[in-house]
């Protein structure tokens, strides 16, 4: 009787335990408890994540630089054409009597102007086979166009100025030849003091042109650094 009795008890608290609608769940559930989603607010994990932008407006020159190569031959091909330019105009309005003028000043603006030629040249392959960042898009229609015909004019003139140069060298009928640091160049030209004159006149002219060209170049950069409002347009640290 008593082992029926202590079966009818253990029976009977089974049934009152199932049927508790309080009773805490047990097994393998875990025990961390939930948040429940609640209307109106998302869960944690739906929450978009803060991103960083890709670049300030003070950067966005920056991120958008010329290659290193197109960079390199940029400063390289200004400092040597502008101390030809400047070379040029102080050797030609020396006297003639001054030694110099002749010992050293005309055969080193002639091996420099060489130099200008072939970094001219690489310059111009290396643009044509790289792909370029685009204008910033802040720009007038007017001030993209007369940037690209500036720099494809310097390009040119980078490259004929000296090319110039060499034909008045290679075609006057008393030059002493075409320095070139290590050695002479070969004078390919005929001697013709007529076709010398032409050649003078060209390559003078053509180099205050390209001198106009590279004056209104830093004129743009300094514009759209300092007048333009924003920095959308600012193009210097492009270069840099």
């Amino acid at each position: 009787m008593l082992a029926d009795s202590a079966l009818w008890n253990i029976a009977t608290t089974t049934i009152a335990f199932h049927a508790c609608p309080f009773r805490r769940k047990t097994g393998r559930q875990s025990h961390v408890p939930v948040r429940e989603e609640q209307e109106g607010t998302p869960l944690m994990s739906d929450a978009p994540l803060l991103q960083e932008p890709l670049h300030s407006d003070v950067g966005s020159a920056f991120h958008n630089r010329y290659p290193l190569p197109v960079r390199l031959l940029h400063w390289t091909r200004a400092a040597v054409i502008l101390a030809l330019i400047a070379l040029g105009l102080i050797m030609t309005t020396l006297p003639e009597t001054i030694a110099a003028q002749f010992a050293w000043m005309y055969p080193t603006h002639k091996e420099f102007g060489v130099l200008a030629f072939g970094i001219g040249v690489i310059a111009l392959v290396v643009r044509t086979r790289t792909v370029m960042p685009p204008h910033p898009a802040g720009l007038a229609p007017w001030e993209t166009l007369l940037s690209k015909g500036v720099q494809a004019g310097m390009l040119i003139l980078a490259i004929v100025v000296p090319l110039m140069g060499y034909a008045m060298s290679s075609s006057y009928t008393q030059s002493d030849g075409v320095p070139f640091f290590v050695g002479d160049l070969p004078e390919l030209l005929p001697k013709n003091d007529r076709a010398f004159a032409i050649f003078q006149w060209l390559h003078e002219t053509l180099a205050y042109t390209l001198l106009g060209l590279i004056a209104l170049h830093i004129g743009g950069v300094v514009k759209h650094r300092v007048l333009d409002k924003g920095r959308e347009t600012d193009v210097l640290g492009r270069m840099l």
